[in-house]
């Protein structure tokens, strides 16, 4: 007689087990994250986005810009000690692309959403066209839609990467239904600290892997076979406790 997945204890063992391993790496790379130092998520974020703008599907959506076809760009806007985006965003916008940012609902359940912006708040101040949440995010003051399929590249945060691009994040599920409503040929590319690289996190079946993950030492090419991710200890930077 068959076996169905759902009805086999070692699937769901395995499960339980991939759960509590997510909820052990949340609570490391949080406490990681806590631990950079300003100054040097600062100095690492600059290195990032410099990489970022190096990349080769980034200079081929160029190319296509100055051809006069719209780039469409989603990219968060940095939160916390999340990498700062400020400035890749600023340079994007200033390059002619069109950019998207997404938006937490108000409402629970709702989907993560995208809303192009056409500009951004000077410092850290909210300014008039924005505002900042509950949670302290900065979001537009009044979003302006897009759909996830219009998006030629998603630059995606997360509390941590693998070496085959798979995203911890804190579990709601957002990112994962935004990137699932997105084209199949759209760049998927992550922002990390490499302090924020772990051997191997668990992946769900509704985990969409990043193509690239970008960190101020250097540019994971995520692919399918199995390797191990290793950084030298002197390039991170963080308090002692």
């Amino acid at each position: 007689m068959a076996v169905h997945l759902q009805d086999d204890p070692h699937h769901h063992l395995s499960k339980s087990r991939d759960i509590a391993d997510k909820t052990r790496l949340r609570r490391k790379f949080l406490s990681r994250r806590e631990a950079l130092r300003p100054e040097s998520a600062e100095t690492h974020s600059q290195a990032i986005v410099q990489r970022f703008w190096r990349l080769q599907a980034v200079r081929n959506l160029q190319k296509r810009l100055r051809s006069g076809n719209p780039v469409w760009l989603s990219c968060y806007v940095d939160f916390g000690l999340e990498v700062r985006t400020r400035a890749l965003l600023r340079k994007a916008l200033a390059r002619g692309y069109r950019v998207a940012v997404p938006v937490v609902p108000a409402r629970r359940g709702a989907k993560l959403f995208l809303s192009e912006i056409k500009d951004l708040p000077e410092g850290r101040d909210s300014g008039p066209s924005w505002v900042r949440t509950a949670f302290g995010v900065l979001e537009p003051r009044q979003p302006r839609p897009v759909e996830a399929k219009r998006i030629d590249f998603f630059v995606v945060p997360g509390l941590a990467f693998d070496g085959k691009g798979v995203r911890l994040g804190f579990g709601k599920g957002y990112y994962d239904g935004l990137l699932a409503s997105a084209r199949a040929d759209a760049q998927r590319i992550g922002l990390a600290f490499s302090c924020q690289m772990e051997d191997r996190i668990p992946r769900d079946e509704w985990d969409i892997p990043m193509h690239r993950v970008v960190t101020e030492v250097g540019v994971i090419r995520c692919d399918t076979h199995v390797h191990r991710y290793s950084i030298p200890t002197t390039t991170t930077n963080h308090r002692r406790r």
